[in-house]
Order: C-alpha cells, then structure tokens, then sequence
C-alpha cells in the first residue's frame, strides 16, 4: 500500500491501494463478433488506487530558540529579521565587537585556552576554525594543543579581536547549525548584559504543520515523500518528520 501526503497552505493527503488486469490481444483488435479473441500475451498491471483529501498546513521553521551572548555593553550591529547566519558569520555586534556562530551541540560554557581539560566543546571549536580554514596543522581531537592556540590567534587577528589565544561566550556562540532570524531582541543602540537574550532564531529548513482527524492519522507515514504547495504555487519536495509535520526536503522543487 502506498500512502503520500501532499502539502501547502492546503495539504492533500493520498492513501489506497487495488490492482487492475488488462488483456491485450496478438492483432490488438477485441473482435465481440462471431468467434474468440485469441491472446497471445495477458498482461497484469498491479499499481495504487487513491484517495485524496485537503487540509489546511502552517508553514514555519524548525528549531526555534533564543540565543544568549556572554558580552556586555552596546549593540552596534544586529541582523535583520529573516536574515540566513551560517558558521563564521556575526550573530551580533557588542562594543563593535563579533560575536560569531560557530556549529556544535554543547553551549559555550567556559574559557576555552591554554590548560584547559580536553572536552566536546574543545573538538566543537577546532572543528569550525578547520572548517574556516585555519590552523593547518591543526588536529580536531578535543585536546588543546599549540596548534590549536595558534589556530585561534589566526582567527581572532582576522576578526579584528585582541590575539588571545582563548575563546569565550563573549566571541563565540555554539549551534546545531545554521539559523535563520526571526525575531531581534537587542537591536543598534540597545544596552545589553552577559546572558541576556539578544535574538529568536530557528534552523533553516521549514516545515508544515497540520492537522488530521484521528481516523486519518495513520495517512501520515514518519518518512514517507509528500509534495508541499507552498503559498504562491511552488511545489517542493518533502517527508513527514513526525506525526502532523512534514519537513522540507533542500533543494528540491517540483514543476
């Protein structure tokens, strides 16, 4: 049985399942008068009858949370609302200062520098400065080494911050990935204090939320492709990622 969901501003969803048989003869011609029809060839397609129906979806991003900075005194740079931050780029500016996204799972929580223990977040920041191209000799094993010290200087020079050799939450922020801005909490001219939340962002993949009925719930396959309409006539491709969310699939569209 094949079951498909089809979303957008409405959502269609697609169940069912049958088989149909056609028989087809030598001269292609089914003669109904005087004699039999003689086959040579019996031909059985099996495929999906289906069903459709449309509900409405609520298009979004996934993941949204705050974000926090260790950095004390005034915005001078804050991103638009909308606006795509990818690992390197500037979350926000404090006293002219970047304070930049960089991708890992375990938040910024201490100094990392020379005599630091090795850690997660250690690998997580020599992961990105190889990312971004520094540190050649760099090894991303956790352990803190000249090389990573050296690595980090590279990147502070670039930045236009003093050449340390140690990242805190004052230059640094850690994400899963890539986020997209969706609403700015400490703009130009805003005071803002170590912890305080300066935006709400959420990852960059949408995805649609919608609502069955309890009796087609089991239309909604985790996993299964649907189509997503998006609002202006777009198609793209997605999956459903759980029970009434379909996430997009990247870079695909449908004519």
């Amino acid at each position: 049985m094949r079951r498909m969901l089809a979303v957008g501003a409405a959502v269609t969803v697609v169940a069912g399942s049958g088989a149909a048989f056609a028989l087809i003869g030598d001269d292609g011609d089914a003669r109904a008068q005087g004699g039999d029809v003689r086959l040579s060839t019996a031909l059985v397609t099996k495929g999906d009858l289906v069903d459709t129906e449309k509900v409405d979806g609520t298009l979004t991003f996934e993941g949204e949370r705050d974000v926090w900075v260790g950095a004390s005194g005034v915005v001078t740079w804050a991103p638009s609302q909308g606006a795509v931050i990818e690992r390197g780029d500037p979350l926000v500016r404090v006293q002219n200062r970047p304070v930049t996204l960089m991708y890992g799972g375990t938040p910024m929580y201490r100094t990392i520098g020379p005599g630091v223990s090795d850690g997660a977040d250690v690998k997580a920041l020599e992961s990105n400065l190889k990312a971004l191209g520094y540190g050649d000799g760099l090894t991303v094993d956790g352990e803190f080494t000249v090389a990573t010290e050296a690595a980090i200087k590279e990147w502070q020079d670039d930045r236009g911050l003093e050449e340390t050799g140690r990242v805190d939450a004052k230059q640094v922020v850690f994400l899963p990935g890539a986020v997209r801005v969706k609403t700015v909490k400490a703009p130009e001219g805003k005071r803002v204090a170590s912890g305080q939340p300066v935006m709400t962002v959420a990852g960059t993949r949408r995805i649609v939320h919608i609502n069955l009925d309890a009796d087609k719930q089991d239309m909604a396959v985790k996993g299964a492709r649907v189509s997503v309409e998006l609002p202006g006539g777009t198609v793209v491709a997605g999956r459903i990622a759980s029970v009434g969310t379909v996430a997009e699939e990247t870079g695909t569209e449908q004519n």
